[in-house]
């Protein structure tokens, strides 16, 4: 356990960070789509993600309190590159696309909440194609993520999905 008078580490202030600029992406989205393309939006909000980790991985090199993200990663194997392809695709492209393309849609509140639905998808991929474990907590979290979403969508006439609605989920 750390002495208590010695900094946080800076995993703990970079998650806080992240959470936060992850729920206002989808409000400030919302407001740039009125005057740019999905598309082109989804495509200048990668290449600023991408410019921010560059940014990121060089401070990780000279600024004292990041030097223990800077490590060495596990190289890449031929037998990964089908993998690496595949979430570039979909996680790099299409999610990207497609999430703009529903916010050009919906209302920037509803698609915040709908975004839940990324931790479920990730869990039943994790679950299901890389055979991951899992306990009760897990599955009663993702239920509840499942139950949120549903709600999101009820109206008085029952489960209503409009077209912005699912290309975000």
């Amino acid at each position: 356990m750390p002495h208590p008078a010695s900094p946080p580490p800076p995993g703990i202030a970079l998650a806080l960070l992240s959470a936060l600029l992850f729920g206002a992406s989808t409000p400030l989205a919302k407001l740039l789509l009125g005057s740019t393309s999905p598309l082109m939006l989804a495509g200048l909000l990668y290449l600023g993600s991408g410019f921010g980790l560059l940014a990121l991985r060089t401070g990780a090199r000279h600024i004292t309190w990041l030097r223990p993200l800077h490590t060495q990663e596990a190289p890449l194997r031929r037998a990964d590159f089908g993998w690496l392809a595949l979430a570039v695709m979909t996680g790099g492209m299409a999610g990207p696309a497609l999430l703009m393309l529903g916010l050009a849609h919906t209302d920037a509140a509803s698609a915040s909440l709908l975004l839940n639905l990324e931790g479920l998808a990730t869990m039943v991929i994790a679950w299901s194609v890389f055979h991951e474990n899992t306990d009760r907590r897990v599955v009663l979290g993702a239920f509840a993520i499942l139950a949120g979403a549903c709600v999101l969508s009820w109206s008085g006439a029952g489960i209503t999905a409009s077209t912005g609605a699912l290309l975000i989920a």
